[in-house]
């Protein structure tokens, strides 16, 4: 999978299958915002889906340090993941 750069904020959308409740035998299909990744922010390797769907996680390199972001959350910055 080829380099994604963002020349403006590129946003991660899912369009799948996310767990359906347990009265319900089939799938529940909607389109969620999963991520967003800043200006500036180069993401090197594919970007990885939760199985329930509801997760996006991929490493972001800005700059000469990169770091791992799931959803919200971002990890410390090193020089190589």
């Amino acid at each position: 999978m080829g380099l994604i750069r963002s020349s403006a904020i590129l946003s991660l959308a899912l369009a799948g299958c996310v767990a359906a409740p347990a009265a319900r035998q089939d799938p529940d299909f909607r389109e969620r915002l999963l991520a967003t990744i800043p200006e500036g922010v180069r993401v090197d390797v594919p970007i990885a889906f939760s199985r329930d769907g509801r997760h996006a996680a991929y490493v972001a390199r800005r700059g000469d340090l990169s770091r791992a972001v799931l959803g919200a959350w971002e990890g410390k910055p090193y020089q190589v993941i």
